[in-house]
């Protein structure tokens, strides 16, 4: 009749169960059982390592989140932006009708009198106005307002 199954180590360092009465030797036992433990220990030695560090490094992320938060464009405020959103509502109504009507009248329109460069001033203004430099966007603006009358001043009125 079978036993309980033994730990055994044989001679050549190799271990395995039997159940036999008379390979068992307590004290080869009680050897070959903690070298098998150790590495049991050491992966969960290493288990509660790793939850350590991604627990201190958790707390280290919330940490500086809370005391110094990262920057927002909120120093944009409307207030600040005033001159450049009034600079710009003067001329983005004449941009937006004229982008339409040359839209309707095909591509070539968009090549004739500068329109394409001033469409391209008209982006960097809003550009600058974005990013923050209002001075320089509200001198855009204005330079783009100054061609428009000029350009308005070439149109015979029937043609307006």
């Amino acid at each position: 009749m079978l036993q309980s199954p033994v730990l055994h180590r044989r001679a050549d360092g190799s271990v395995h169960y039997t159940h036999c009465h008379g390979e068992y030797d307590a004290t080869l036992d009680a050897r070959a059982r903690v070298r098998i433990e150790e590495p049991a220990r050491r992966r969960l030695g290493r288990v509660r390592l790793f939850v350590l560090s991604f627990g201190i490094a958790t707390a280290a992320f919330w940490g500086v989140m809370l005391l110094s938060p990262p920057l927002t464009q909120a120093h944009n405020t409307p207030a600040r932006l005033a001159p450049c959103l009034t600079a710009a509502a003067e001329v983005a109504p004449w941009f937006e009708r004229e982008i339409q009507r040359r839209a309707s009248l095909g591509n070539a329109t968009f090549e004739r009198g500068g329109f394409k460069v001033m469409l391209l001033d008209y982006r960097s203004a809003q550009g600058q106005c974005a990013a923050g430099r209002v001075k320089a966007a509200v001198q855009s603006y204005r330079q783009l307002a100054e061609r428009v009358a000029g350009l308005y001043e070439r149109i015979e009125p029937d043609e307006r």
